[in-house]
């Protein structure tokens, strides 16, 4: 009895000297250029002990002793090595050293910019221009997708949440990968070559995520594959960025063409999304949409659910931003078929928005994306009201990527699962017995 008290007490005073040998190491990872960088790998040498930056660029860890080496690495950087030694607080810049992570991310060492690699696939027209940003035009395909890859690039100066490019008001009068958000280059490729390479590109990445992105109303194929990339860089994306582009006009005069365009595009959309769901090799699959693009996910998302469940076993989280949708219909014949699955929706809603303010003048009734006294509020769906968030253009429509703050707010559910009681920049509303959720003043 003696012996097993002494051997307790020895293990009990080993671990407690164990933990009191740890040093909590905290810090922010930032670029050249001194902007924080979200989603950088922070792991100690030699073991398995890691974490990531958070949308902040800000990092904790804790280290056996003063000799512990940190490494720190990000998509398309050199890993960089560093030794803890007194320090408590670090502060790391990684620069833009040259890396070539094949079908992702390319740096050349002279450039300050990096290269974001996007996948796609389109319904669009080929226009038969061989210039990246003219490459698919406005029109319906002849029921043909086309797929590929993008490469945008993301200048190291890059502000989150902008999509930067030449502006006389600059005294700009050329395009500059440098200084500018630009599509390099289109690469098409077919059917079974492109899910090859997606299949690798998931296959290398930590998590095996991917997200894809279908865009809205008054959006051209360059555009959206710059929003795409975008949103990636900003977020710290481990995994492979993908577009969906319907044939937009990407003219504001058009919306009635929009419509019908979208509603076209449902099934080649619905089709996509199967064969991705069946084998891309995903493990955490994330659905965004935005504007009129969410009448296109939701539709063929309801009808593979319908006739599937199973097949939407691997998607993490739905995001619905400002999604340009009846009202009514998204409550009555939308929403009580996703919430089915039982994954994660958020929806996101503003007062402000003044696109979705003019469709609901066109159709006579409410959007889904308004928030105020028509504001959608659901079992199943979480409601986030991003009116107390500055607009970040001109119509406050496109503030789900880019705003910093709703950025922010998706980096929590992304990279850490985190439903709206436990994210960092909201609180909760409850109005008749439901709740939602503002962002903080």
């Amino acid at each position: 009895m003696m012996k097993k008290q002494f051997l307790f007490a020895l293990v009990l005073f080993l671990v407690c000297g164990y933990i009191s040998a740890q040093k909590e190491i905290t810090g922010i990872v930032s670029d050249g250029s001194g902007l924080p960088l979200p989603g950088v790998s922070v792991l100690l040498k030699g073991s398995k002990v890691g974490t990531q930056t958070d949308f902040d660029g800000q990092f904790a860890i804790n280290v056996p002793d003063d000799n512990a080496i940190l490494v720190f690495s990000y998509i398309g950087m050199k890993a960089k090595e560093v030794v803890v030694g007194k320090q408590s607080t670090l502060k790391i810049k990684i620069g833009a050293d040259a890396v070539v992570l094949e079908e992702y991310e390319v740096e050349e060492p002279e450039k300050n910019y990096a290269t974001v690699r996007v996948m796609f696939a389109t319904d669009r027209n080929r226009t038969g221009s061989s210039k990246p940003e003219e490459m698919f035009g406005p029109m319906r395909s002849n029921d043909v997708v086309t797929y590929g890859t993008c490469d945008v690039s993301m200048p190291r100066n890059h502000q989150r949440g902008e999509l930067e490019k030449a502006s006389v008001w600059n005294f700009e009068f050329y395009d500059d990968p440098e200084k500018h958000v630009l599509l390099l280059n289109v690469n098409t490729k077919s059917k079974a070559d492109f899910f090859k390479k997606l299949r690798a590109r998931i296959n290398n990445s930590k998590k095996k995520n991917a997200f894809i992105f279908v865009h809205g109303y008054n959006v051209s194929f360059e555009d959206a594959a710059r929003r795409t990339a975008q949103m990636s860089y900003d977020l710290g994306f481990d995994g492979v960025p993908l577009f969906y582009s319907w044939p937009s006009v990407d003219a504001a005069k058009n919306y009635k063409t929009d419509e019908g365009n979208i509603e076209w595009s449902e099934g080649f959309l619905k089709k996509f999304l199967e064969d991705f769901l069946k084998t891309s090799g995903a493990q955490n699959i994330y659905l965004i949409a935005h504007s009129m693009g969410n009448r296109g996910l939701t539709h063929a998302l309801t009808s593979i659910i319908t006739e599937n469940p199973d097949a939407a076993n691997k998607i993490k989280e739905i995001i619905l931003a400002a999604p340009d949708i009846d009202a009514a219909v998204f409550k009555k014949d939308i929403a009580p078929v996703l919430v089915k699955i039982k994954k994660p929706i958020t929806l996101y809603a503003s007062s402000n928005d003044l696109a979705l303010q003019a469709s609901q003048l066109f159709s006579s009734y409410p959007r889904a994306g308004q928030a105020g006294s028509s504001m959608v509020l659901l079992s199943g769906i979480e409601t986030i009201d991003t009116s107390n968030v500055p607009s970040t253009d001109l119509f406050g429509h496109s503030y789900f990527s880019g705003s910093p703050d709703v950025l922010s707010d998706i980096f929590e559910i992304i990279e850490k699962g985190e439903r709206p009681n436990k994210r960092s920049r909201l609180r909760p509303v409850v109005k008749n017995g439901e709740t939602s959720w503002e962002f903080l003043k």
